[in-house]
């Protein structure tokens, strides 16, 4: 398609039409979402890759955002109550302001911090092995290492308390979930989490900087996109995990079928 037609973009959809008086309205219900999953390590790997992708696809929408507002704002100079509708417009102007800013977060900033570390190192490399001592590169990259360091500090801070929350929140709901009681040690389970996260972080964040850049350059040289749905886990796939687990060790909670669910 040539707009990915995600729940985000909808919703900017409705807000530019409707000239920024579009609301959304949150209904709190307990959900379950269900990660990319397939019968193999190998093949669970390659679902979540396929979910990056298309997920980081969601940068399009700022070509969209962008592509709109010369429509509307013809719609708005033609329009017969043009007073009335301009002054709409320079409204959905400011509050859509919001918008751009989220977007820049989600795409734009994440694409660019987790490939900055790379090209930096390869950089300073390149600058200490091809310029003379008297440049002083050492103290050029010292003088300048403030902003990744607090950068650095604050993402591990966030990390240590996103994980706490995790696990708060999966020991008040795995009974209801995985129709078990947790009784693993929350330390224990705790640590493991920070180790997986500390071992394979570098690596998932790295991909997907790479799936934005390829998601960027394909909003550049692209009119139409290709929508992967990644495999979920299948009510086939859950019944047999729950035999080969046993009696009162399995998920008794279905799991949707993988078609239906985007």
């Amino acid at each position: 398609p040539d707009w990915i037609a995600e729940d985000y973009h909808m919703g900017i959809k409705c807000f530019l039409l409707t000239l920024g008086r579009a609301l959304v309205e949150p209904i709190l219900l307990p959900t379950v979402n269900y990660t990319p999953e397939e019968n193999t390590w190998v093949g669970t790997i390659w679902a979540r890759w396929a979910q990056a992708k298309r997920h980081a696809l969601g940068f399009s929408d700022m070509t969209y955002y962008f592509m709109m507002l010369p429509l509307i704002f013809g719609y708005t100079v033609t329009n017969k109550s043009s007073v009335y509708s301009m002054q709409a417009f320079w409204s959905m102007i400011t509050y859509g302001t919001t918008l751009v800013i989220r977007l820049v977060n989600i795409h734009v900033f994440i694409g660019i911090m987790y490939t900055y570390g790379v090209v930096t190192t390869v950089l300073k490399f390149l600058m200490q092995v091809l310029l003379s001592d008297d440049r002083h590169i050492f103290f050029f990259f010292t003088r300048t290492n403030l902003c990744p360091q607090l950068l650095m500090a604050s993402s591990l801070v966030c990390t240590v308390f996103v994980a706490v929350l995790f696990i708060a929140v999966y020991g008040i709901m795995v009974d209801r979930i995985e129709n078990k009681p947790f009784t693993h040690s929350t330390p224990l389970h705790w640590m493991r989490n920070a180790l997986a996260i500390l071992c394979f972080g570098p690596f998932y964040f790295l991909g997907l900087g790479f799936c934005i850049w390829r998601a960027a350059l394909s909003v550049i040289f692209s009119r139409s996109f290709e929508y992967e749905v990644a495999p979920k886990p299948t009510r086939s796939a859950t019944s047999a995990a729950d035999q080969s687990a046993g009696p009162g060790e399995g998920s008794s909670c279905p799991a949707p079928d993988p078609v239906a669910t985007t």
